[in-house]
């Protein structure tokens, strides 16, 4: 009776761990399974390009070739129609004929091949006994858009209004990654009076992040350090990243941003349950300073929502990530460049003292990241 009930309670406990895990692991277990299919494929000479396309026939794209191997038509013929248990069944090809029949969008490989074997075996016949009720709209005839332009000078004004100091005797460079802070960057700092040189500013539409702004620091550094600047900030295309440079040409990023504002809050008195919000990607460093200064480390999954949803749910008041993703709570529910570059700002005025000197409080740990192909 023990071990009958015993093995009972394995049982139900090896279902509760299954239960429990499964909806964390589903991506990587449907990756696994795509995997495993493209290699079958591969073994009947198929080639996947995106694996997605396994279980998603519209994501495929179809190069044929003949017998010498010359590229031939974007092309696939409907050999079969088959249910869920592997029985040819006439409903199956009946429905998929009037979906792709009836459906007014454009028309994919799989849909032309449809309707050619439909033509062919008269299923036209079929489309007296149905009429088309309705289809699920487009996503562009959900909803209502409204451009305002004038939204932009609303966006300035509130960074301006973040500005504690008089900033007029800084010297500053901003590398804006010919993205969106060219439209703005110019605007804010040059109102704060402090001398501003301005790079990467010149967009096109095609050349963000193209050899400028936070991925490419060195521009930005060897720029700061030729002109004599007391600080240099570098964004990316979309401005919710910031890289500091200091006075001497170092790199200040993320994990440095966290520490030297972390620490000039706590001080105030406004670093919130006296927490700092990283990740596990965060440099030991940070994590050893947070120790030492008797603030609490909170770490999350790497991404600024993870950082994110535990500020909200603790009422944290900074967080963010070692790639210059820094989220000011009391200002910002997002990653915001601008913001993080005024924020030092108000740091250096604040205490008087240069950006390298700052960066003092926290000593870097040597740190590899390396990415896993899967």
């Amino acid at each position: 009776m023990f071990n009958c009930l015993s093995n009972r309670w394995y049982n139900l406990f090896a279902l509760s761990v299954a239960v429990g895990i499964t909806p964390s692991m589903l991506p990587m277990i449907v990756n696994v399974n795509l995997t495993k299919g493209s290699k079958n494929l591969a073994k009947k000479k198929v080639l996947v390009k995106r694996i997605e396309a396994i279980q998603n026939l519209g994501a495929m794209d179809i190069l044929c070739t003949d017998k010498t191997g010359i590229l031939k038509e974007n092309k696939i013929v409907l050999q079969k129609y088959i249910d869920v248990l592997g029985n040819e069944n006439l409903n199956v090809l009946e429905y998929a004929y009037l979906n792709s029949y009836y459906s007014t969008g454009m028309k994919n490989i799989v849909d032309r091949a449809i309707l050619i074997y439909g033509s062919k075996h008269n299923l036209d016949n079929i489309l007296p006994k149905y009429n088309k009720i309705d289809e699920i709209p487009k996503t562009s005839e959900i909803g209502t858009i409204e451009e305002d332009t004038t939204l932009i000078n609303d966006y300035i004004s509130y960074l301006i209004s973040k500005k504690e100091n008089d900033f007029s005797n800084l010297k500053i460079a901003l590398d804006c990654a010919n993205g969106s802070s060219s439209k703005t960057a110019s605007k804010i700092f040059e109102s704060f009076n402090c001398k501003t040189f301005i790079i990467n500013d010149k967009y096109n539409g095609t050349n963000i992040n193209d050899n400028a702004g936070s991925t490419h620091v060195d521009i930005l550094k060897d720029y700061v350090i030729k002109n004599k600047c007391d600080a240099g900030f570098s964004f990316d295309g979309d401005a919710d990243r910031c890289i500091a440079i200091d006075n001497e040409g170092n790199i200040i990023d993320g994990d440095y941003v966290l520490a030297i504002i972390g620490m000039y809050l706590k001080e105030k008195g406004k670093l919130r349950n006296n927490s700092i919000v990283g990740t596990i990607m965060s440099n030991l460093g940070l994590i050893k300073f947070c120790k030492d200064n008797n603030i609490n480390f909170v770490s999350t999954k790497v991404g600024d929502r993870y950082v994110l949803e535990e500020m909200l749910v603790n009422n944290y008041s900074i967080g963010g990530e070692q790639s210059g993703h820094t989220i000011f709570m009391d200002y910002a529910n997002t990653g915001e460049g601008e913001l993080t570059a005024i924020m030092i700002l108000n740091v250096i005025t604040g205490t008087n003292k240069s950006l390298n000197e700052l960066s003092k409080i926290m000593k870097k740990y040597p740190q590899a990241l390396i990415n896993i192909p899967v």
